[in-house]
């Protein structure tokens, strides 16, 4: 199992050449699902895995082929060329592709081509920051020593991205793990498209047992953020200990959703051709945006226990997790006009410049935990569980709207008031256990199968067609 590849992965050196490393992996499941959506060419995973993807559009059994269950299938090369000084030269560029359709992988197109459709007959679909960029893993360059650090510029991953595929016991696994699945991604503190930063320059140092890095960038026009961002972490390694704690800013950032199916016209919405009204969609270019602010922390730990002999015999090795994530959500004092273009060149087509009432919040928090056994011969067991917390706020909607404009701290965990839906903005809760099994032909191949169970409450429902699933799902993975 593993994340999305670092400066440190061990990356097989039959394929380098004068510092120079081509990688990649193939990862093709199949999976049945108790509510699901069919399956969408354009998406990273082909499905969605979990009930805050699924839940939204989800109305039937899915028994369905389907992608990237444990990682993205990718393409990509590692630079690391050593120059005068004791200094390395360092890069990547990567992209990942969908090997069931053939096309790159692409976020914003799965929104886009479920433009005014209803839910109900909606295909599968996110947002991240993946949108059809040839390099859309990572495409960055720089330097590095062992006494200075590393100094590199480009489209990278953030740094609660690179935190969090350490402190998750399913590796940030689309099928596996709620962290790495989900939308509220605390990789991005918020929006999922806030995973990777474009435009940004990155510095990571280590000294003894302790590393911390720093990350910035000026976002604009063609990001996610369109107001830039900065952000910090600091950690420490020692005994089989392991800490990190992150912290990120955020400002104009964008998150995205397909244009709405809607009988009226209005504003903001469109029908399919064909599908009533006669108010046809715009092109497959365009997606709906809502603009905020993001701010959050993290704090992650981790625990590895080697049961080898002192004898030297080989033994397995046993690592616990676990983390806790505070997110908040504001309205921006970045403006965003219809028309601009964000990740991918997609162009948005209704913008919310105030998604809150003046001085309300969005308010959300994320705790997990987890093991993870491997045994001395790769076998792979791992187990997590994940919980989220999401706190009432108010709407910028005119009063009545939704039921939840009286909503106080001292009631922020009870149902809905009777009467009226669930809100949006109403209090709710996700929670999601997962079993993954793991076993390793080769260092090149694996397969793998397990289980997860999630469901959601409150206004974590809003709109959504079901409010749990359950997902079986075994898959084959090759890297090289």
């Amino acid at each position: 199992m593993a994340g999305e590849p670092n400066l440190k992965d061990p990356v097989p050196d039959n394929l380098t050449w004068h510092g120079v490393t081509l990688y990649g992996v193939i990862d093709i499941d199949y999976a049945y699902m108790a509510h699901g959506a069919p399956l969408n060419g354009a998406l990273p995973t082909g499905l969605t895995y979990n009930a805050i993807s699924t839940a939204k559009n989800a109305n039937k059994p899915i028994s369905s082929l389907a992608e990237s269950g444990l990682e993205p299938n990718k393409a990509g090369i590692k630079i690391e060329e050593p120059a005068p000084g004791a200094w390395t030269i360092v890069g990547r560029l990567e992209g990942a592709f969908q090997p069931l359709s053939g096309e790159l992988a692409d976020y914003c197109a799965s929104m886009a081509r479920n433009n005014g459709i209803p839910l109900a007959a909606q295909t599968s679909n996110l947002n991240g920051s993946r949108c059809g960029q040839f390099f859309n893993g990572q495409a960055y360059a720089g330097v590095s020593s062992v006494t200075y650090g590393t100094l590199t510029a480009g489209w990278q991953h953030s740094l609660g991205l690179d935190a969090t595929a350490v402190y998750d016991p399913m590796a940030l696994s689309s099928a596996f793990s709620l962290i790495g699945g989900a939308n509220a991604s605390v990789s991005a503190f918020g929006n999922a498209e806030e995973a990777r930063w474009a435009n940004s320059v990155k510095y990571v140092y280590e000294y003894g047992p302790a590393h911390a890095g720093a990350m910035y960038t000026g976002g604009g026009e063609g990001t996610a953020m369109f107001g830039g961002g900065y952000g910090f972490d600091a950690g420490a390694t020692w005994r089989g200990f392991s800490l990190d704690a992150v912290y990120a800013k955020q400002n104009g950032a964008i998150y995205t959703s397909p244009i709405p199916y809607s009988t009226s016209g209005a504003i903001g919405t469109c029908n399919a051709t064909g599908m009533g009204g006669g108010n046809a969609c715009p092109g497959s270019s365009f997606i709906n945006g809502t603009v905020l602010d993001g701010e959050g922390w993290a704090a992650m730990g981790k625990y590895t226990h080697d049961f080898s002999g002192r004898d030297e015999s080989p033994g397995g090795k046993l690592s616990l997790f676990t983390g806790y994530a505070h997110m908040q959500l504001t309205d921006s004092h970045q403006q965003v006009a219809s028309g601009s273009h964000t990740l991918g060149g997609y162009e948005l087509y209704s913008v919310n410049n105030q998604p809150f009432a003046p001085g309300s919040a969005r308010i959300v928090q994320i705790a997990w935990t987890g093991a993870r056994y491997v045994l001395p011969s790769g076998m792979t067991f791992a187990a997590a569980y994940y919980y989220v917390n999401q706190q009432a706020y108010l709407t910028s909607d005119p009063p009545g709207s939704n039921n939840c404009a009286a909503v106080t701290a001292a009631n922020k965990r009870k149902p809905a008031f009777v009467g009226f839906p669930t809100g949006v903005n109403c209090p709710g809760e996700q929670t999601m256990e997962a079993f993954l099994v793991d076993y390793p032909f080769s260092k090149h191949i694996d397969i793998y199968g397990g289980v997860n169970h999630s469901q959601i409450t409150g206004g974590l429902t809003s709109g959504y067609l079901s409010s749990s699933d359950t997902v079986f799902l075994s898959g084959l993975r090759v890297k090289f």
